[in-house]
C-alpha cells in the first residue's frame, strides 16, 4: 500500500509541472479549466506471445485471461485538441495454462501510464486517439517458487482511441510490453485494457 500511494502523490505532482513546462503563460489563468482528476478502473484481457517455457522446459500454451485494474487519474488540457494524460493504477494481470486449468500465473503491478490523447470536442461527446508508454513495478505475483522468477519491472508502449461525455471516458488500448514477465522465459505478455474514466 505505501508503494501505491507513493507512485500516485508523485504522479500528482508531476502533472502540473509538465503542464506548466508546455504552456507557463496560460497555466495559472485556466489551471481550473484544463487540469482535471479523477479514477478509473476497467478489465485486463491477458494474451501470452510465447509459450510458457521455464528453464527449457515447455509447460504448454496459456490462454487468455480476464483481470482488472483501477487507480487515479489526472489530466491537462494543452489545447482544444491535445490532453495529457497520466495515472497510477494498480492492475492485475493472470493467465491459465491450456493443458491444467488449475495451473495459472498471476502479477499485481503498480502501473505508471503516460499518453497524449488528441481528439475534437463535437458538444455532445469528445471522441479521441490515445498513444502513450507505461512503466511498472511488481508488488506480488504467484507461483513464487525455485522454477518461476519474475522480473520486477515491466516496460511498453500503448495504443488505443475512446470517447468522453460529459465527466465520463470510456477507452480502450492494447498495450505491448518490451520485458518478459518471467527472467527464465522469453514470452512476453501483452495485454488490451476496458477502462471507465470519472474525471472532476
Amino acid at each position: 500500500m505505501k508503494k501505491i500511494l507513493t507512485v500516485l502523490a508523485l504522479a500528482m505532482l508531476f502533472l502540473p509541472v509538465a503542464a506548466r513546462a508546455a504552456d507557463p503563460s496560460s497555466v495559472e489563468k485556466t489551471a481550473r479549466r484544463t487540469l482535471k482528476y479523477g479514477v478509473t478502473g476497467g478489465v485486463n484481457f491477458t494474451q501470452v506471445q510465447a509459450n510458457a517455457l521455464v528453464k527449457d522446459r515447455d509447460y504448454g500454451v496459456f490462454k487468455n485471461t480476464t483481470s482488472w485494474n483501477i487507480g487515479f487519474i489526472s489530466q491537462a488540457s494543452l489545447n482544444n485538441y491535445t490532453t495529457i494524460s497520466l495515472a497510477a493504477l494498480y492492475t492485475k494481470r493472470q493467465a491459465t495454462l491450456v493443458e491444467d486449468e488449475s495451473w495459472q500465473v498471476k502479477t499485481g503491478y503498480v502501473e505508471v501510464p503516460v499518453s497524449v490523447q488528441l481528439g475534437i470536442d463535437l458538444i455532445l461527446f469528445r471522441p479521441y486517439v490515445d498513444v502513450g508508454i507505461f512503466g511498472g513495478y511488481l508488488v506480488n505475483a504467484s507461483p513464487r517458487n525455485d522454477i518461476v522468477s519474475f522480473n520486477d519491472w515491466e516496460f511498453g508502449a500503448k495504443a488505443g482511441a475512446g470517447f468522453q461525455v460529459w465527466k465520463f471516458q470510456l477507452s480502450a488500448h492494447y498495450n505491448w510490453n518490451f520485458i518478459p514477465v518471467l527472467k527464465t522465459d522469453k514470452g512476453i505478455v501483452n495485454y488490451v485494457d476496458l477502462s471507465l474514466a470519472i474525471l472532476f
